[in-house]
């Protein structure tokens, strides 16, 4: 089986710990707060400062409505400052940021896929927002259910119901491919961006 699908309805397989915070399975909630804040860590073109790592720590550490609440009171000046204290070497920063890269490319795995010739077409939305809407209206969740959904276990809905709607593939285990992975990854985080720009 696919290490997507054994680990994707396990809601504790994608925590980590970051500068001394445990973070949470990533959730569509939290994907949504990075982007808001246009985090480097979902836009690669931009530089990854110390004030971005805190700011993204503080919004995985927790749920989607805390966080939110957390980046726009007060609480968004006190814990940054607080871990700021307690990590302010250079060698924490330096360690963070891959644990934290690591833990986001852990989280948003896709299944190993390929797209049926006659099914497939391209889609334009963001990733989060295709997530978000197959959970609301495959899965009948509300609002704040589907963004406490974990990012891996939402696109391990996504691949399955995709094949029994014919649009793909999952791809058998003896099959898999780490290449074609990375690169199916980079072709649909060019193509968010490329959504993102126009």
């Amino acid at each position: 089986m696919d290490p997507v699908f054994k680990s994707g309805l396990d809601r504790t397989a994608g925590e980590a710990v970051v500068l001394r915070m445990r973070l949470k399975a990533f959730t569509l909630g939290h994907y949504f707060l990075l982007e808001e804040l246009d985090s480097p860590f979902l836009n690669s073109l931009k530089p990854i400062e110390l004030g971005d790592l805190l700011k993204a720590v503080l919004i995985c550490s927790t749920t989607y409505a805390k966080a939110r609440k957390a980046i726009t009171g007060r609480m968004a000046f006190v814990v940054p400052f607080v871990l700021g204290l307690m990590n302010r070497s250079k060698r924490s920063f330096d360690l963070a940021v891959p644990k934290f890269i690591a833990y986001l490319d852990f989280n948003r795995e896709l299944p190993a896929v390929r797209a049926c010739p006659a099914g497939g077409r391209t889609r334009h939305a963001p990733e989060p927002w295709r997530l978000l809407v197959m959970l609301m209206q495959e899965f009948q969740m509300d609002l704040a259910e589907a963004l406490d959904t974990p990012v891996r276990q939402a696109n391990s809905l996504w691949a399955v119901q995709a094949e029994l709607a014919g649009a793909l593939e999952l791809m058998p285990n003896d099959t898999l491919n780490d290449e074609r992975l990375r690169l199916f990854r980079e072709f649909a985080q060019m193509q968010d961006r490329r959504t993102a720009r126009n």
